[in-house]
Parts: structure tokens; C-alpha cells; sequence
């Protein structure tokens, strides 16, 4: 019965995350950029300078609120799989879920921005899906 609970509030928890930074109004606190915002400064050198921004510390919170969701919702689905006596994940479907880690922080890059450098962070998360597919499929 504990797992039972622990997997529906897994499922639950997992749910409400895909909400947490609209629920905390992030895109508020955190503020907008703008002539009489204060920069917020660059990282890297040269060529691959990333001029920071407070759109990309609000991108930076769905990516991560909709990673914990992931993991979160995985988690309760195992813990009910787990009760219903399902005692091994194949590798085909771990695989999978690898895939769909990696696919979701891809598409999550577009909630940071769509620079250069964003398009080249989205396209190695999703070649690493793209591997994870593959290596489901040979499993």
C-alpha cells in the first residue's frame, strides 16, 4: 500500500511540476529585460559569447521544472508497475525513457531562446535522444 502512495504521489508531484514556474509567477519575480534592467552579464569567449538574460533564467526554470517532471512521473509509474508485479524494465524501454529525457531537455532549450547557440544546444540534446531510440531499438 506504501508503494501504491508513493507512486500516485510521484505522479501527482510530477504533474503539478509542469506548473511550478507559472504557480511561482517566475516570469515576474525574476523580471524582464529592458533599457533600465541592469545586464546581467555574458559567459564564454569570443566567438561563443552567450549574453545573459533574465528571458533565459525563466527559460532555465521550465527546463528544469519539466526535467523533475519527468523523472517524477517515471518514478510513479515504476513504483505502480512495481505492485503490480512487473519486476524488470527491459532495456528497449529504459532506452526509451533515456530518449525521452534527452528529447524533452531539447525542446526545453526553446523555452531559454532560439539563438545560435540554443538551436546548437537543442540539436546535441536531440542527437542524444536520437541515440537512445537507436539503442532501444537494438535492445
Amino acid at each position: 500500500m506504501a508503494t501504491v502512495a508513493a507512486g500516485l504521489f510521484s505522479l501527482v508531484l510530477g504533474i503539478v511540476h509542469l506548473w511550478v514556474p507559472r504557480i511561482f509567477a517566475l516570469d515576474r519575480a525574476i523580471g524582464t529585460d529592458g533599457p533600465s534592467v541592469p545586464e546581467l552579464g555574458s559567459l564564454g569567449r569570443g566567438p561563443w559569447t552567450y549574453r545573459r538574460r533574465r528571458s533565459d533564467a525563466v527559460g532555465i526554470a521550465w527546463v528544469m521544472s519539466n526535467a523533475a517532471s519527468y523523472v517524477l512521473m517515471s518514478v510513479g509509474i515504476l513504483d505502480l508497475a512495481w505492485v503490480a508485479g512487473d519486476r524488470a524494465v527491459p532495456m528497449g524501454m529504459a532506452g526509451l525513457w533515456i530518449a525521452g529525457w534527452w528529447a524533452i531537455r531539447a525542446g526545453g532549450q526553446f523555452t531559454v531562446g532560439r539563438r545560435r547557440g540554443d538551436i546548437a544546444i537543442a540539436a546535441l540534446f536531440a542527437m542524444l535522444a536520437a541515440l537512445h531510440v537507436a539503442l532501444a531499438i537494438r535492445a
